[in-house]
């Protein structure tokens, strides 16, 4: 029996206040500033 359905979410957008993950049909930001430790990941880091 397969498993439940998974959304993959995609990294849409990065700046110095957040980055952006496009999720269906939604776009969630998150800022850095709630979340520290993405802040001094790379793109390649953000985007796995």
């Amino acid at each position: 029996m397969p498993g439940p359905t998974i959304l993959a979410a995609e990294v849409t957008h990065i700046s110095k206040h957040g980055f952006w993950l496009l999720l269906a049909d939604e776009e969630l930001l998150v800022p850095f500033d709630q979340f520290p430790w993405f802040r001094k990941g790379t793109i390649e880091q953000i985007s796995d």
